[in-house]
């Protein structure tokens, strides 16, 4: 996985649309289309999450051997839950430590 901040990190778990990915693809591998008619959302929209999420190093792609080299197959790769979940914990028990101390100075 690439090295980035927690903030980054955390930041997968914001849109919706990766949330929705994430889980259409801890059932099963798709394919780009197959995520598009599930998901209804435009292909564009579709590559740039897919995008952010393969550069996290939470999904594969599975390339074809052919000339345009098109994702044939995407999928979840499993550990990478378990990453974004302890970084999650993480940002959460900061966020919460950060607000305690925010909440002692107004009183």
């Amino acid at each position: 996985m690439k090295s980035k901040s927690r903030l980054n990190k955390i930041d997968i778990y914001l849109p919706i649309v990766r949330r929705k990915i994430i889980y259409s693809l801890n059932k099963e591998s798709k394919s780009i289309t197959g995520l598009e008619k599930e998901l209804k959302i435009n292909r564009g929209t579709l590559k740039h999450h897919l995008k952010i999420l393969e550069e996290f190093g939470a999904i594969k792609t599975t390339k074809k051997n052919n000339l345009s080299g098109r994702p044939v197959m995407i999928e979840l790769k499993k550990n990478a839950l378990n990453e974004m979940v302890t970084e999650m914990e993480a940002f959460m028990k900061e966020t919460s430590e950060q607000f305690k101390k925010i909440k002692k100075k107004k009183e």
